[in-house]
């Protein structure tokens, strides 16, 4: 949602938004994320999915806890993306740079972003909140 729109739309606009999500990310996260984790690794987003399955997700807690996973994901990301030279004779410098991305690595790439749109709309409505509390402060 741009910042525009942010203006014009009403907050239960906003939290249906994040609500949205957030169901759409522990989607993600128990199809993409866990399956490729160690099994000593998947604790950490099985706690986030249950935390959104129950509707806790307001709160700059889980906003520092997906920060957290986007980190991690990042790292898996890192590590299923190679790097590499193709030697080509015909090439004006005798060759060129490859990058090869696992099928896992892609995937994780695609959880990403649904982990940081999460965390946005998340903060977009504590904003929001945080903006009609001033508000009415401002009018008394």
């Amino acid at each position: 949602m741009s910042e525009e729109n942010l203006s014009l739309a009403s907050l239960p606009t906003i939290i249906a938004i994040a609500f949205t999500q957030s169901r759409e990310t522990a989607h993600v996260l128990r199809q993409i994320v866990i399956p490729t984790l160690p099994p000593v690794k998947r604790t950490f987003p099985d706690r986030l999915i249950r935390r959104i399955e129950v509707g806790h997700i307001f709160n700059e807690t889980l906003i520092q806890d997906l920060e957290v996973l986007a980190a991690l994901i990042d790292s898996m990301i890192a590590k299923g993306t190679h790097f590499g030279w193709q030697a080509d004779e015909h090439h004006v410098r005798g060759g060129y740079e490859v990058t090869f991305v696992e099928d896992d690595a892609l995937d994780l790439a695609s959880a990403r972003r649904e982990v940081d749109a999460l965390t946005s709309a998340i903060a977009r409505t504590l904003d929001a909140v945080r903006a009609g509390r001033v508000a009415e402060e401002l009018q008394s």
